[in-house]
């Protein structure tokens, strides 16, 4: 384990034995951490990805360019 002493010169390497309990829980801890950072990495992308859109066709379809029912939509029933 390595850690950095706030106001020192010099790195200080401390050793520390852990049971196996605690480093499995923390390492379970550190995996669902990192699993979730992925996750919401993805749902920003997709959020990006999402808003960009509407920003391009919200307009468009307030000012009558696009219409709904001109658009192709495969495999999907429609409501109206």
């Amino acid at each position: 384990m390595r850690s950095l002493v706030s106001g020192c010169k010099h790195e200080q390497q401390i050793g520390v034995a852990l049971p196996n309990y605690v480093v499995e829980k923390l390492s379970d801890t550190f995996s669902r951490s990192l699993e979730r950072r992925a996750a919401n990495e993805a749902n920003k992308t997709n959020i990006c990805t999402l808003a960009a859109l509407r920003n391009t066709l919200l307009p468009k379809l307030i000012f009558g360019e696009i219409r709904i029912s001109d658009a192709n939509v495969s495999g999907e029933t429609r409501p109206w």
